[in-house]
């Protein structure tokens, strides 16, 4: 049964967050998971629609939310129900329709947005855009004024030729102050940050070099001229947000609503002796002085594999080892036995682990008829252990009705992920929903 549409009410400081798009016309929105981004950005649509001529709309985002989160919320409240989606995806004869199509909002992946640009100027018809929606743009941190990838240069051309453009994240910033930089030429072409990615480096970075070099610094050892690392000098952070505060709004909900913090919970997981032993040979390898850093990320990632339970071999099959890690999610179910529980795991390996461990109790999220089936289901409770794979599928979905509880099979070094899938059931969100509980996250 379809859900009547509601009056929406501004929470506090969302109002704030609606007035700073409304009033920058090229401007950025960086505001915890959960702070009701995708709304904010489609009533600054409804609200400047009679006095100024921001339709029709690109958005532009992460696949999974387009129908899951975008045109779902213009169905959920009375003031952005009226406005006609198109979801641009398919096939090539599909999406030429779609991008033809008329519509107030058109929605496409950053996977796309190179082909759009392509196809447009085949047409040679020019930008019907009004405005330019980037969710999630810290996936264009990728461009260079030279060089760089596809979507990022592409979503960079896009916004020369639309006036009005926005940029929402929840976590701009995963990695380091660097991928600010692309975000913020979409914005004002290098006005805040510099023209070009080496200028950004120099004014607030430094390089740190892993291989020994007597000539690898600048005079007064400010600068490394090889190979390494780039680090933000002291101050920089501050600095940075101090040049883009005029275009930007910050804004940490769980500190303005007293929201708690999730309990982190890290689960020791015992290796089998031999299994031990090979981890041990492995690591020694790692820390080797004379080691290639290509080398050592590939060992790294094996001991990541190993102490998951297998790894991978060069002819592309997979040694079994343990399932100490299947044994420790069977404790955690036992000592939460009426709760649903989301799985975050990294490698494929991995999910035919939890597949041949836990049967039909596991559905990944992507099985079946997709992604928004199995979230409502996942919501409704019909799903014991949901599965996600950590790096693409997590961004947009609302899934704390289901659960309040994830665990971790294996935690990369990804920041955005880790945000991003802890963010689907956070204390927040749990807020909004009326629920009043704590949320754990387990580590194994």
């Amino acid at each position: 049964m379809k859900k009547k549409p509601i009056e929406f009410i501004p929470r506090p400081g969302q109002q704030e967050l609606i007035n700073h798009l409304i009033e920058n016309k090229r401007s950025a929105i960086y505001a915890t998971v959960g702070a009701g981004k995708t709304v904010n950005g489609l009533t600054v649509l409804t609200t400047l629609e009679l006095i100024e001529d921001v339709l029709p709309a690109l958005i532009v985002g992460p696949k999974p939310v387009l129908e899951a989160v975008w045109v779902a919320e213009t169905q959920k409240f009375n003031h952005t129900k009226g406005l006609r989606c198109q979801v641009i995806a398919g096939s090539q004869n599909q999406r030429l329709a779609q991008m033809r199509a008329d519509a107030d909002i058109h929605l496409i992946n950053y996977e796309n947005l190179d082909w759009l640009l392509t196809e447009l100027r085949r047409a040679r018809g020019g930008v019907k855009w009004k405005t330019l929606i980037l969710d999630e743009s810290v996936k264009i941190k990728g461009f260079r004024r030279s060089g760089g990838t596809k979507q990022g240069r592409a979503a960079v051309l896009l916004s020369m030729a639309i006036d009005r453009v926005h940029l929402l994240s929840g976590l701009p910033a995963p990695r380091s102050i660097e991928d600010l930089w692309a975000q913020m030429y979409v914005i004002d072409r290098g006005a805040s940050l510099g023209e070009t990615i080496e200028q950004f480096r120099m004014d607030y970075m430094r390089q740190i070099n892993n291989v020994k070099s007597p000539k690898g610094e600048d005079e007064g050892g400010k600068r490394r001229k090889f190979g390494g690392k780039w680090v933000p000098v002291k101050g920089a952070v501050e600095k940075v947000r101090d040049r883009i505060k005029h275009v930007c709004y910050f804004d940490d909900v769980l500190k303005r609503e007293g929201v708690p913090d999730p309990y982190i919970i890290d689960t020791p997981v015992e290796l089998p002796h031999s299994v031990r032993k090979l981890y041990t040979s492995i690591e020694t390898g790692v820390f080797d002085e004379d080691i290639r850093p290509e080398t050592a990320g590939s060992r790294t990632s094996a001991l990541i594999q190993v102490a998951a339970g297998f790894r991978y071999t060069e002819d592309g099959s997979t040694t079994w080892y343990h399932d100490a890690k299947m044994d420790a999610i069977e404790d955690i179910m036992e000592g939460a036995p009426d709760e649903n529980i989301i799985i975050a795991y990294l490698f494929k390996a991995q999910l035919e682990q939890l597949r041949r461990r836990f049967g039909k109790l596991l559905v990944d999220i992507k099985e079946g008829d997709g992604i928004d089936s199995n979230k409502d289901k996942w919501n409704a409770g019909r799903i014991k252990l949901l599965a996600m794979q950590q790096q693409s599928t997590a961004e947009g979905l609302n899934l704390q009705e289901g659960g309040r509880r994830v665990i971790w099979l294996t935690a990369w070094y990804d920041l955005n992920a880790w945000v991003q899938l802890n963010g689907r059931v956070a204390p927040l969100r749990q807020k909004q929903a009326g629920l009043n509980r704590d949320v754990y996250i387990h580590r194994l």
